[in-house]
């Protein structure tokens, strides 16, 4: 019996554009420039840091939402990805790759909020994105809700994506019914 090759002819071939991606980064960069000093100063200011923001982490994020961006731009035929699908990205990408580093001093040990720190600027960032795109002026109450009545399920979710295996998709899907009227 011979062997078959399977035809892919109705895939399209992706090349993702190099100058959209850098662009792209560039523009993430510029809006989480201050992350660094704000992340820095969460515990005893930059000089008794204990963890720092690092910003080689932080571009490699930012390069692999853009070229996410460009192949679902690219498969999907749309322009761009709704802010909650961009937002989903955002939460993989840092709970995966974890910008926020330690400095592991002897004696000093870390809090269980401090331990989930990833966890929680991948949250804030990924609602973020999807509040920052958002017309709807409800959505910034429903950030406010979230901030008051939610701590249990923002504890479970902190947990989950750092131990459990989460998708950009299932983040994204978290995100829509999150900005849904809660």
């Amino acid at each position: 019996m011979e062997a078959t090759q399977t035809d892919h002819s109705f895939r399209k071939e992706f090349s993702p554009d190099k100058a959209k991606i850098i662009l792209g980064v560039r523009k993430i960069l510029r809006a989480y420039q201050s992350l660094p000093i704000f992340v820095e100063t969460w515990r005893g200011g930059p000089e008794d840091g204990l963890y720092y923001l690092s910003g080689d982490v932080l571009e490699d994020i930012a390069i692999r939402v853009e070229k996410d961006k460009e192949r679902f731009c690219h498969f999907h035929g749309s322009r761009n990805p709704e802010p909650a699908k961009v937002g989903g990205q955002f939460i993989y990408w840092i709970t995966k790759l974890r910008p926020i580093c330690f400095r592991y001093r002897q004696g000093q040990t870390l809090t269980e909020n401090e331990l989930y720190l990833n966890e929680y600027l991948a949250v804030l960032v990924g609602l973020n994105r999807v509040r920052s795109a958002s017309p709807n002026p409800k959505d910034a109450a429903v950030l406010a809700r979230l901030a008051t009545r939610t701590k249990p399920i923002l504890k479970d979710l902190r947990y989950n994506l750092r131990y459990r295996h989460i998708s950009s998709d299932d983040m994204t899907l978290m995100l829509k019914l999150i900005f849904q009227d809660v």
